[in-house]
């Protein structure tokens, strides 16, 4: 009876003394807690849908996700609170297509009739029309006209780009707020890619003639990106 006692005893002791030994391989590779606070907007004019408003209400947000909308709901212990007295919180379209903000492409200065083939740009792709490198974020200036227009419509975020090209590099996500800098407006400066099948007015290049012909240029495009 004495040795079972002594040997469960011990067993306890070994199996306290592997909860808190010393960790072998440790991960020192950043904070190990993952805090994920909720965000509560409170004060605001919140319209819900077109046919309900709720007056000084609240909106709680967490990880992007909008978990409870209403006026007197429990704000969770782990949150911060936003307060938005005065101003409005509304669903929008979000318009994936635009070119808001992106300056324009110059057309082309070359003058003659003979076709050209080879290429205006030194150093990148062998076809002009093939835009890859372009971010449309780099000519991006905030408009508050189209802004304004815009809204009025419906829309709040729109995912602009520049309408130049057959790839026409990267387009930006950009929200539709006046009151706020771009360091807020600029959701994501590379957001998506954009292609067309009609070429860019930077150059007089003569290849492709077709749509058949720029989904084969898109097709070489591709098939070299992959081969390097």
């Amino acid at each position: 009876m004495v040795r079972k006692i002594v040997l469960i005893l011990l067993s306890l002791i070994y199996s306290i003394e592997k909860s808190h030994s010393q960790d072998y391989f440790p991960e020192n590779d950043g904070v190990k807690t993952s805090n994920q606070p909720y965000n509560v907007f409170i004060n605001a004019t919140i319209i819900v849908s077109p046919d309900k408003k709720i007056e000084k209400g609240i909106l709680i947000e967490r990880d992007g996700i909008v978990v409870e909308v209403g006026k007197n709901i429990e704000i969770p212990k782990n949150s911060i609170l936003h307060d938005k007295t005065g101003q409005y919180i509304y669903p929008s379209f979000i318009d994936l297509y635009s070119n808001f903000g992106i300056r324009k492409a110059e057309s082309s200065t070359r003058t003659g009739r003979s076709s050209q083939y080879n290429p205006n740009r030194e150093g990148f792709y062998w076809n002009d029309h093939i835009l890859s490198d372009y971010n449309s974020i780099n000519d991006y200036s905030f408009d508050p006209v189209k802004s304004k227009k815009l809204r009025e419509a419906g829309f709040g975020i729109v995912n602009a780009h520049r309408e130049n090209g057959i790839h026409r590099g990267t387009g930006s996500l950009i929200a539709l707020s006046d009151i706020h800098t771009d360091n807020y407006r600029i959701i994501k400066s590379k957001s998506t890619e954009f292609y067309s099948f009609k070429k860019s007015i930077n150059s007089a290049q003569s290849y492709p003639t077709s749509v058949m012909g720029a989904m084969a240029l898109l097709r070489q495009f591709f098939f070299g990106y992959r081969m390097v």
